[in-house]
């Protein structure tokens, strides 16, 4: 039952009718207090906000940082010469260049080679952590999830693809509350995501994760301090906000990475909420106008492929490039269409042109059409220009086979580890129904 404006989410319980609103917190005026020399676990990688969280403990006194990585990171004595054999765009380069980054602002960083989305990837995290610096103040969690399954339309979406996205957000949280039974630690912060309020198209797996993590963290924090934080969108510092002029699709929100490191200041010092929603625009706004428009404003862009560019071409820190040959010139005729703007040019990124998931939607299916290919919506969110997806195109064709030789592959890989968490579910509930509350 739905009332008024503001009213999406409604529920009687005992006699009481009871809405669901959201409060504005004020995070400033007081800091959190550092534990000298802290030693921090972070899970999942540092790209996003993580490396902004990363970024503020660096910042605090003699932070200790143990970071968490599938891959396999070179000793730091030997950064120097990776970096001078390697491109500075290869991944393993990224990352060491974020380390030393750290480490300019007065932190010790160690990596630690683990999957932390089982038990044994997270025993051993833990475990070289303590046998490195013999204690752990905090903990931050922040799950990875294959860009595949991320923008899944519903229609679309299997039990197996659903798992894969559970895996690290919902299995590894259980695999983390396990590790950390007999451990105490200060806190425990939760990289959530804003979708679990606005949702999203394709967003339906996200959603979900990230909705379980802010329930977790609520449902724990008398235990000891657990925080989920509900992020914004991402904005990487190299690319300008969007304006609403940029089109159509243009999105106005957004968190760069100056600011992430702020708002992770000030929330630090309220960890013991339980959750707070990062928005850079009013939510309840944001909330009804997901509900009550975003379906009009589908059925609007159905007809994109007749429209014309309505908006001249933002201002953008790559410079315009024309498409240079007829299969690129359809895609970027697509993308104008679609997003409203004319000349975009086969650099320009997707994002930077103001491109949401709803606008991805629109521009697959009219790819589909121009094409007669099949491809799925986070074909555009991997390559993002007119260049790449004109390249993806090309080949897509010649890797069929190769590819489903891989995901054969792996799919066994998920399926052993998806036994594995099994068991060490059914053992944690065989044996903690009666086991005496542990000190946290």
């Amino acid at each position: 039952i739905v009332g008024g404006v503001g009213e999406e989410e409604v529920a009687y319980r005992g006699g009481r009718r009871w809405v669901k609103c959201y409060e504005r917190v004020k995070v400033g005026g007081r800091e959190g207090a550092f534990t000298e020399g802290g030693v921090y676990l972070i899970l999942g990688g540092m790209e996003g906000v993580t490396f902004a969280v990363a970024e503020f403990l660096a910042q605090g006194a003699g932070a200790r940082l143990s970071i968490a990585d599938e891959a396999m990171i070179p000793p730091c004595e030997e950064w120097p010469g990776w970096l001078s054999a390697h491109d500075e765009e290869d991944p393993i380069s990224r990352k060491i260049a974020k380390a030393r980054f750290l480490q300019k602002l007065g932190a010790e960083v160690m990596w630690c080679h683990a999957d932390v989305s089982d038990v044994a990837g997270m025993n051993s995290a833990l475990a070289k952590t303590y046998e490195r610096y013999g204690v752990l103040n905090g903990v931050i969690f922040s799950p990875g999830q294959p860009a595949e399954e991320f923008f899944t339309p519903i229609e679309d979406m299997t039990f197996a693809q659903s798992e894969r996205v559970f895996e690290s957000s919902v299995y590894g949280l259980y695999v983390l509350e396990e590790a950390l039974r007999s451990r105490r630690v200060d806190f425990c912060l939760l990289c959530s995501s804003l979708s679990s309020e606005l949702g999203g198209p394709g967003y339906v797996a996200h959603t979900a994760a990230s909705r379980f993590m802010d329930y977790f963290a609520l449902n724990k924090r008398d235990q000891r301090r657990w925080l989920s934080i509900n992020w914004d969108v991402w904005r990487p510092e190299s690319r300008r906000a969007h304006t609403p002029a940029a089109g159509r699709g243009a999105n106005p929100y957004g968190i760069t990475a100056r600011e992430a490191v702020e708002i992770t200041r000030r929330i630090y010092s309220h960890r013991d909420m339980g959750q707070i929603i990062v928005s850079t625009g009013d939510l309840s706004d944001r909330v009804a106008r997901r509900v009550r428009v975003e379906g009009e404003r589908g059925d609007s862009r159905q007809g994109a492929g007749t429209s014309s560019p309505s908006h001249p071409r933002p201002d953008l820190q790559t410079p315009y490039v024309p498409p240079d040959n007829e299969l690129e010139s359809t895609i970027a005729r697509i993308l104008e269409r679609s997003l409203g703007i004319e000349k975009i040019g086969v650099y320009d990124n997707f994002f930077d042109l103001g491109g949401d998931s709803l606008t991805a939607l629109q521009v697959i299916a009219e790819l589909k059409k121009a094409f007669k290919r099949e491809l799925s919506v986070v074909s555009l969110y991997e390559v993002l220009t007119t260049r790449a997806l004109a390249d993806m195109l090309a080949d897509r064709h010649g890797n069929e086979g190769a590819a489903g030789e891989d995901v054969n592959a792996e799919g066994e890989i998920r399926q052993e580890k998806l036994k594995r968490r099994k068991q060490f579910q059914q053992k944690k509930r065989s044996g903690r129904r009666d086991a005496p509350a542990e000190e946290t």
